[in-house]
């Protein structure tokens, strides 16, 4: 495998965590193992990848069936399938690449973990595409591509701009998830602090959560944002009140004003929420 497809399997294999299937795919991954498959020619790509259209599975399978085989020489078609404007074409090449990758995944899983700058580097490669994806019209599509750019932490910090970008987005786990991987992604995001602190205030609770996360990974960053955090303390949601809570704790110091409302919460009727602000106490008064 040449050095430039095997940096696009990079891109396909991060798009294989983003489970990106409907109902009637997650019927196929039982048929990967099938041995007495057709013959494949890398000609027949083209009309193989036409009827990654249809609905129909008599016509949809044999032709997944068929690509799996041919392999390599279909990843570029494949690759341009993922942007394709009907979504049953996306999600159908989204499952052949996975097919193709799944072996792959290990690997992939510990280059997101390796801190060796040389193993970053190589999981770097599948951020344009993970980036293109961000603009997909269905939201399902952009939310997974969030998570997959939120596990690769600070190495997707190119895409700081573009999650920004959906921390406005009109589905909630789109902008949950675009808060969680700017937490992910740390000091490198601090451009997106005035987004997340007015995404504490969001409707919907997980998306406050996930802007208590990032502020909290930003740390020293995302000091200013201790004012807006207090009120959510009082929030009517259990994880909010304990996400709050241990995103003053990492503040320190810095957070000495909550103290007074830090310690309400060690009444609260949730456990959690209990021990949250128990350690933001020891961290404040630590550091103090």
């Amino acid at each position: 495998m040449t050095k430039h497809n095997r940096q696009r399997l990079v891109a396909v294999i991060a798009l294989s965590f983003l489970s990106f299937t409907s109902p009637l795919l997650l019927t196929r991954n039982a048929a990967a193992g099938i041995k007495d498959e057709p013959t494949a020619n890398p000609k027949e790509i083209p009309s193989l990848t036409e009827k990654l259209k249809s609905n129909d599975e008599t016509a949809l399978d044999p032709a997944i069936k068929l690509l799996r085989k041919i392999g390599e020489p279909a990843i570029p078609d494949w690759m341009e399938a993922l942007q394709d404007q009907n979504l049953s074409v996306r999600q159908s090449a989204a499952e052949v690449l996975r097919q193709i990758a799944l072996p792959a995944i290990p690997a992939f899983v510990k280059t997101l973990k390796d801190s060796d700058v040389s193993v970053g580097a190589e999981a770097k490669t599948a951020v344009p595409q993970l980036i293109l994806l961000l603009k997909d019209s269905d939201a399902n599509v952009r939310s997974r591509a969030d998570y997959a750019l939120g596990r690769m932490g600070a190495e997707a910090k190119t895409a700081v701009p573009h999650l920004i970008l959906l921390l406005k987005d009109s589905d909630a786990t789109v902008r949950s998830r675009a808060a969680n991987a700017l937490g992910s992604i740390g000091a490198e995001a601090k451009t997106a602090l005035p987004q997340l602190i007015l995404l504490l205030k969001d409707s919907d609770a997980k998306v406050r959560s996930r802007a208590d996360y990032a502020l909290a990974r930003m740390r020293a960053e995302a000091k200013t944002a201790v004012p807006q955090l207090i009120p959510l303390l009082q929030d009517s949601d259990v994880t909010v009140r304990s996400s709050a809570a241990s995103a003053l704790g990492s503040f320190g110091a810095e957070a000495k004003t909550a103290q007074s409302q830090l310690i309400s919460l060690l009444k609260d009727s949730d456990v959690t929420v209990r021990s949250s602000a128990a350690s933001a106490l020891n961290k404040i008064r630590a550091k103090a």
